[in-house]
């Protein structure tokens, strides 16, 4: 009851009840009607604190007035008329406590003299606070979950507790055994292939992981992966464990390899939340501007959008296939309902559109166990397809014909893999032969696009092309050249196209339980 009057009082007047007696909080930016229905959002987020807040603080405070009572030497009846007469006047250390606690179990406590200097240098940049707008919870966050695992026995504060036989020392250490216990069930789901880490670092590897339907740091619960990532703070435990995990099982690596995988790995899950990930894409795009610095200002340019947001999550909603846009303009119409569609979709190695699995509007990824025939040999064995260059015979091609070459030659693998797995040939086979079987098949596939692509008419046309727009640097060599006879233009066989034509028609054909 308590909670909820905090929570109506909070929503109602934009402060929290405690921020209202300590005049603690900022002016809004827009009042009035408009004020209102702007700040609606951010209100709601503070009525939801104040709810909790209240909830912890009351519950923080009977359990600190039941030990101070119990550490008076009281029992029986004197004990309960004790307890009974604090919880009518509680003291003021027992209230100070009790909001530490509160405000430590919503991540909200005062932060220390690192993460002060780290704030006091944000403020100091004020473009860095709308890249880093939040930095006193998450940090908070992560120790909260440090605190949970077996890494909590290093905290220098625990062992000055039990020293000097402080009970919050007891507290300590439920939290290093509750924490580590549910760490170590999820270590047995590990054992059995259900819970995952980061996602795989190369293209091809990646986009079979994500076929399969898997999410990173999820577990598999029956027949659906189910994101941990967002659930704090069982998140930093757990994150420690599949790092150390997954580096133990790289047999071909060595003890500081394994140990640089596993920092990465947690690292990855780190800079992977919503709450850091401008500061991480801000640290991408400096440190390799070439490859992330369009993609940064193209998220900074998105996100001018009005209700960006609420527009994005309409938008996948209504249109579940993932894009990839390659221009500001193409990246603001990917958030826009109706507009999406127009956006180039990013394709999966065997050329279909790769189609988004988790509801938009859920916070926590879920997504459907999906493992066809063909990626679990391809998994079993190691093979992985991935996808195609940016080049025919040394010609560059457009982004539109890179589109066409990834979708004839992914999906005209698919359908000759297929096939092949089906087959019973197959399954007499060595697991060489069947890889060798397997890459042959994908060089074939790709051979038939790239002449349906790339004609060789056309790779001569657009080479000859390129050497005209040079500027000469050795004229009586050009000329020597010129006078050469070129050789004839090899077309594209008809075997050729007839087998790409034959193809269009099998994939019609693929066996329905193979996908």
């Amino acid at each position: 009851d308590e909670g909820v009057q905090s929570a109506m009082y909070t929503f109602k007047n934009g402060i929290s009840p405690a921020q209202a007696t300590k005049w603690e909080f900022r002016p809004r930016a827009f009042t009035g009607v408009t004020g209102r229905i702007i700040n609606t959002p951010s209100s709601m987020l503070e009525a939801a604190d104040a709810l909790n807040r209240s909830i912890n603080y009351r519950a923080a405070l009977n359990a600190t007035i039941v030990r101070t009572a119990k550490t008076e030497g009281l029992n029986g009846k004197r004990l309960a008329e004790r307890i009974a007469d604090l919880k009518l006047s509680p003291t003021a250390p027992i209230m100070k406590e009790a909001n530490r606690l509160a405000e430590y179990r919503l991540f909200r406590q005062e932060a220390g003299n690192v993460t002060s200097h780290l704030m006091a240098f944000r403020d100091s940049l004020p473009p860095l606070r709308f890249v880093i707008p939040f930095l006193r919870t998450p940090i908070n966050l992560v120790k909260f979950g440090l605190e949970r695992s077996p890494i909590g026995l290093m905290n220098p504060k625990l062992w000055r507790n039990i020293i000097g036989k402080n009970p919050e020392a007891s507290d300590q250490i439920a939290r290093i055994f509750l924490g580590s216990s549910i760490a170590a069930f999820f270590g047995w789901k590990f054992g059995l292939g259900e819970l995952t880490g980061a996602a795989p670092t190369t293209a091809a590897e990646r986009d079979r992981f994500y076929r399969e339907g898997k999410q990173p740091f999820a577990v598999r619960i029956g027949n659906t992966w189910v994101q941990w990532q967002r659930i704090e703070p069982m998140n930093q435990t757990l994150s420690q464990l599949v790092a150390v995990m997954d580096a133990i099982e790289a047999k071909d690596k060595t003890a500081t390899d394994k140990a640089s995988q596993a920092a990465s790995s947690i690292g990855q899950n780190l800079v992977s939340q919503t709450y850091v990930s401008s500061l991480s894409n801000l640290i991408d795009a400096l440190s390799q501007p070439e490859r992330f610095g369009s993609q940064f200002l193209t998220r900074q340019a998105t996100a001018i959008i009005p209700a960006s947001s609420l527009l994005r999550t309409t938008a996948q909603v209504i249109d579940p296939t993932i894009r990839k846009p390659q221009t500001i303009a193409q990246a603001m119409m990917a958030t826009i309902p109706g507009l999406s569609k127009n956006v180039p979709p990013a394709l999966t190695a065997f050329g279909e559109p790769a189609q988004r699995q988790s509801p938009p509007f859920s916070p926590i990824l879920i997504s459907p166990e999906k493992q066809d025939k063909v990626d679990a040999e391809l998994g079993r064995l190691g093979v992985e397809v991935g996808f195609v260059g940016n080049t025919i015979a040394g010609v560059t091609l457009t982004p539109e014909e890179k589109y066409q070459y990834q979708v004839m030659a992914g999906q005209q693998s698919y359908v000759r893999l297929a096939k092949l797995v089906e087959s019973s040939s197959y399954s007499q086979m060595t697991d060489r032969a069947k890889e060798q079987a397997i890459n042959r098949r994908i060089d074939d596939s790709r051979e038939i696009a790239r002449n349906k692509v790339m004609p060789a008419s056309l790779v001569k046309a657009r080479k000859d092309a390129l050497l005209k727009t040079k500027p000469s640097t050795t004229p009586s060599r050009n000329v020597a050249e010129a006078a050469q006879p070129r050789p004839t233009p090899t077309p594209t066989s008809n075997a050729v196209l007839e087998e790409f034509d034959r193809y269009m028609r099998e994939k019609q054909a693929v066996p329905a339980g193979a996908r």
